[in-house]
C-alpha cells in the first residue's frame, strides 16, 4: 500500500491516489480499529508530497495553473467534461440510438477523440443503455455479493472478500474519470 501510494505520487497520478484512499477507507468500514491506520497513510502521503514536490510541483502547475489560476476543478476533468459536450454526447443525439449505441466507424469514424475518458459514457456510446444497465446490474449483484461474503467469512476469505469489494467500490466510482473496466492501468 505504502508503495504503491509512493509510485502514484511521484508518477503525479492524483485520480489513482484518491481511488486508492477510497478503496482503503472502504476496507477500513470492515475493520473498526483501522481508522488510525488511514490517519497515518493520509499523513504519510502529505509528507511524502511535501519532500517530493519539486517533482510533482510541474503536474499541479499543469492541472491547476501556476498559481492556482486555473480554479478548483482540475485541467483534465474540465477538459473531459468538454469532449463529453462536444464530441459524445452530440453523437449519441446525431444517431439517436441511446438504447442499443452507436457504431464509433460510422462513415469513416465520427469521433475525433478515441477515449471518452468515462466507463458509462463509454458503454453508452459503445453499446447503448443496455450494456450499461447490464454493467450497473453486475457491478451491484458482485458488490452484494462480497458484501455478504465479507461478513460471513474468516481469515483468508473474509480478507479476499473485502478487498475485492473495496476495489469494486474505487473502480466504480473512477470510472466517472477512466474507463477503468475497460482499459485499467496496473496500479489501478
Amino acid at each position: 500500500l505504502a508503495l504503491s501510494a509512493f509510485c502514484l505520487l511521484a508518477s503525479g497520478s492524483f485520480a489513482s491516489i484518491i481511488g486508492l484512499v477510497i478503496a482503503f477507507g472502504v476496507s477500513r468500514m470492515f475493520e473498526r480499529g483501522g481508522f488510525r491506520q488511514m490517519t497515518y497513510m493520509l499523513a504519510g502521503l502529505i509528507v511524502a508530497g511535501i519532500i517530493m514536490f519539486p517533482l510533482i510541483a510541474p503536474r499541479f502547475e499543469y492541472q491547476f495553473g501556476e498559481d492556482g489560476s486555473e480554479g478548483f476543478v482540475p485541467q483534465t476533468l474540465t477538459y473531459r467534461f468538454y469532449l463529453w459536450e462536444t464530441i459524445f454526447f452530440p453523437a449519441l443525439e446525431r444517431n439517436n440510438n441511446w438504447l442499443w449505441g452507436i457504431n464509433p466507424n460510422l462513415q469513416g469514424g465520427i469521433f475525433t477523440w478515441a477515449w471518452t475518458e468515462n466507463q458509462y459514457l463509454y458503454l453508452l456510446v459503445r453499446s447503448g443503455a443496455v450494456s450499461l444497465v447490464g454493467h450497473l446490474i453486475w457491478v451491484g449483484m458482485t458488490a452484494a455479493w462480497l458484501y455478504r461474503q465479507a461478513k460471513r467469512s474468516t481469515g483468508l476469505a473474509r480478507a479476499l472478500s473485502v478487498s475485492l469489494f473495496s476495489l469494486l467500490a474505487a473502480l466504480t466510482v473512477m470510472g466517472m474519470t477512466n474507463e477503468v473496466f475497460t482499459n485499467s492501468g496496473s496500479i489501478d
